[in-house]
């Protein structure tokens, strides 16, 4: 359901009103769109972002509709407000959005967001992959099988676990699924990451490769997710502008002359940040220019700004 706001305020709470489910995207959508457009002209219209992702934007977009996806931390939300009805939000974000009170979120191209979705089904694909690992240790604890000859799933885990045989057909059964699910899903991340690395060979990645790949920390991997979660970094004026929109600055609660700073926001892009703080935790080593580094063949700026950092 689309939100939409027209030139003047009052149309704004006229056409607020009319929401409206189609049943079918692309005729019910297009039939909406040119009974506004004969009522009322050109207008805007913008919704909150959801999982319907840029679905809906491209096919208003198609239509010739000025359209903008919200973000919706930037909604205003009363907190003695207990009605909600679809109806009641369109019209609260018509008038926010005529008044300018919104944040539009920024929309990366299909090839950009292509690459993301390749970049976080790996992200899906390793957490299935501790959470499956750990299914297995904790179901050979409930049999009283552990193991005590060093860390698990090493390769000398791994001959240990392959020659344990527990009492019950049925738990057997269970583990060795378990330990067939695991090999899976190690496949799948090879094959997600020889993928990922086929996509940065295009044209459009290999001046962030170049470039960000020179900071401690920040691999091949790392570069691409940054690059397809951010898009385009200029759009940001300053690196403060950066960081608050990744949710990196800190939070404040204050009063008067009372500052009571508190920890990071944790606002914005999930995914990002991640990324960030996980290259970030290379930086408590000695600092060093690494032989990776010096094999780069980097630019003297930017070996300067890495060195830095560090």
């Amino acid at each position: 359901m689309a939100k939409l706001r027209p030139k003047t305020p009052k149309l704004a709470q006229k056409i607020s009103q009319c929401a409206t489910e189609f049943a079918n995207l692309r005729e019910g959508l297009s039939r909406f769109v040119a009974s506004m457009q004969s009522r009322y002209g050109d207008f805007r219209c913008c919704y909150e972002a959801s999982f319907c992702s840029t679905a809906l934007y491209e096919a208003l977009t198609a239509l010739g509709v000025d359209c903008a996806i919200i973000a919706p931390g930037s909604i205003p939300r009363r907190n003695g407000d207990r009605i909600k009805t679809d109806r009641r939000d369109a019209r609260k974000l018509a008038e926010y959005f005529a008044a300018g009170l919104l944040e539009e979120c920024f929309i990366l191209d299909l090839e950009l967001r292509s690459v993301r979705s390749l970049i976080r089904s790996r992200e899906a694909l390793i957490k299935n992959l501790h959470r499956s690992k750990m299914q297995v240790i904790h179901f050979l604890h409930a049999r009283g099988r552990s193991y005590n000859a060093g860390g698990y799933w090493t390769q000398k885990f791994m001959i240990w676990i392959n020659k344990v045989e527990l009492d019950q057909p049925n738990d057997e059964h269970v583990l060795r699924g378990n330990l067939a699910d695991i090999t899976y899903i190690q496949s799948r991340i090879q094959e997600v990451e020889q993928q990922i690395r086929t996509a940065s060979e295009l044209s459009r990645f290999q001046e962030p490769i170049r470039i960000l790949q020179d900071f401690r920390g920040i691999g091949l991997i790392t570069t691409l997710q940054l690059v397809c979660e951010i898009g385009d970094f200029r759009r940001f004026e300053k690196p403060t502008a950066l960081m608050a929109y990744l949710g990196l600055i800190p939070s404040q609660h204050s009063s008067g002359n009372t500052i009571r700073p508190s920890s990071i926001t944790k606002t914005g892009n999930t995914h990002a940040r991640k990324a960030l703080v996980s290259a970030a935790w290379k930086y408590i080593h000695y600092p060093r220019i690494s032989v990776s580094l010096r094999e780069r063949h980097c630019s003297a700026r930017t070996v300067d700004i890495s060195q830095r950092a560090q």
